[in-house]
C-alpha cells in the first residue's frame, strides 16, 4: 500500500507532468497524449507515469519514443517547479487499461462458438 505521501507527490507529478508536456515540450507525436497515472516508489525516488494514446498501438509506441527522449527536460522543469529534495527518476508506461476493455466488451459480445446457450429450466417430465 502507497504511503499517503507517495500518493500527494503522485498526483502533482501527474499534474505538472500533463502541463509540461502540453505547453513546453514540441513534439507532434505527442498531440494526442493523455497522462492517466502515477505509481510512486516508498522512497519517491522513481516515478512510473502511465499514459494513452487515441491513435493506435504504433503512435503510443511513437510516444513512448519522444518521452523517453524529453524525460530529462520534464524532469527538469519538474525540479524547477516543485519543491522535493530529490527529483525522480521518470520512467514513462503505455496505460493498456482501455485496449484491454475494449477487447473483453470484444469477447463478451461474441456468442460462444459451438456450445448451446445455458437454460434455466430443468427438463421435467
Amino acid at each position: 500500500m502507497a504511503s499517503q505521501r507517495a500518493e500527494r507527490v503522485g498526483r502533482q507529478i501527474l499534474q505538472e507532468v500533463s502541463k509540461i508536456v502540453e505547453s513546453e515540450v514540441r513534439d507532434p507525436r505527442l498531440n494526442l497524449v493523455t497522462f492517466t497515472d502515477t505509481k510512486m516508489t516508498p522512497d519517491l525516488r522513481q516515478a512510473r507515469v502511465y499514459f494513452s494514446s487515441l491513435d493506435g498501438v504504433e503512435a503510443r509506441d511513437e510516444a513512448a519514443t519522444a518521452l523517453g527522449k524529453a524525460s530529462g527536460f520534464i524532469r527538469r522543469e519538474l525540479a524547477r517547479r516543485l519543491k522535493l529534495r530529490h527529483v525522480p527518476e521518470l520512467r514513462f508506461s503505455p496505460d493498456d487499461s482501455a485496449d484491454l476493455a475494449d477487447r473483453i466488451g470484444q469477447l463478451v459480445d461474441q456468442p460462444a462458438s459451438g456450445a448451446d446457450p445455458p437454460t434455466d429450466c430443468d427438463d421435467e417430465e
